[in-house]
Formats: structure tokens, C-alpha cells, sequence
């Protein structure tokens, strides 16, 4: 009987510190990404698509793509913030999960098995968020395609770059990137 406790201890003991992990880094059952990040691509969906094009449904890349910094992002808005950007072919897509369309005007798609002339609202693209090591600040892109009535597609996208102040995500330099063509 004290064998069988004394391994019951240990293996509570040993669980530990993988439980600290856990709830230091949540994640959503149905991917890799943590609540964290979730949150914030929800918070950017919410605001994007509620100013970008009333009714219209937006078709969400069911996947991120990497993270590409344009440039002057990089030595400008993002400049100080100590941000490690992996090179793209390092950097892993991962998937959203359906609730992400929860109560938005937006589906999940597979842009390769997809027609952006039969999305009204367009194809909406996220990128991987990256944090500093004190994860007081994070970045990512976003790029939405459209085709317009005259056949010519028109492109939108920008760097957001966000500052941890009291717990909430805030965007920190409206000056990072952001682009129409």
C-alpha cells in the first residue's frame, strides 16, 4: 500500500510542472494556436469586417500564412520592440478553428480549392503572430482580395502591431503599414 502511494505522489509531482505549462500557454482544442492568439484574431475580425464591407460575407483562409514584414515596417513602426521574425520557410501554417466564424460575417476557406471571383467579400488572409520575449507587444499581417465588378482584383493589407497595456491588446503605431491596390 505504500509503494502505490508513495507512486501516486511522484506521479502528481512529476505532472506538475506540465500543468504550469498548460495553463501558462492555453490553447483551443481544435489548434495549435493558443486562447491568446485566438483573441486577437477574433478582435481584428470583429473590427475589420464590421468596416470593410457591410453584409458580405469574407472568406477566411482556413490556414495562417507566414509572417513577412514589409521593410520599412521592420526598421520604422516595429523598430525597438525586440521582435525575433523566423524566415517564412521556417515559420509553420496552422488552422483556425470553426468558432473563429462564430457570429461573424466570415467562413473558413481552402484558397486553393477556392475562387476569390466567387467570394463577394473577398479572401481574407492572416499571418502568424509573433511576440517579444516579455510578450508585451505583438505583430501580424493581413491581406484581403477582392475582384471587383470590372474583373480587376483590388488588394488591401498592413502590418498590426499591438502593446499589452493592462491586460488588453491595443494597437500600438497606426504608422506600421497598411496598403490598398
Amino acid at each position: 500500500m505504500t509503494t502505490a502511494r508513495a507512486v501516486l505522489l511522484l506521479a502528481c509531482i512529476m505532472g506538475l510542472p506540465a500543468a504550469g505549462k498548460t495553463q501558462r500557454n492555453p490553447t483551443n482544442a481544435d489548434t495549435p494556436l493558443s486562447i491568446e492568439e485566438l483573441r486577437l484574431y477574433g478582435d481584428f475580425l470583429d473590427s475589420f469586417v464590421g468596416t470593410h464591407g457591410g453584409s458580405e460575407s469574407v472568406g477566411l483562409s482556413e490556414r495562417t500564412v507566414p509572417l513577412i514584414l514589409d521593410p520599412g515596417d521592420a526598421d520604422g513602426c516595429l523598430k525597438g520592440i525586440g521582435l525575433t521574425i523566423a524566415k517564412a520557410e521556417e515559420q509553420h501554417s496552422q488552422p483556425f478553428p470553426a468558432s473563429i466564424t462564430a457570429g461573424r460575417s466570415v467562413n473558413l476557406v481552402d484558397p486553393s480549392k477556392s475562387k476569390i471571383t466567387q467570394m463577394p467579400g473577398g479572401l481574407l488572409s492572416l499571418s502568424e503572430i509573433r511576440f517579444d520575449d516579455d510578450h508585451r507587444f505583438a505583430v501580424f499581417t493581413f491581406k484581403l482580395v477582392r475582384a471587383g465588378a470590372s474583373g480587376l482584383f483590388y488588394m488591401r493589407g498592413g502590418t498590426i502591431a499591438l502593446r499589452k497595456t493592462n491586460g488588453k491588446w491595443i494597437e500600438t503605431n497606426p504608422s506600421c503599414s497598411r496598403w490598398i491596390t
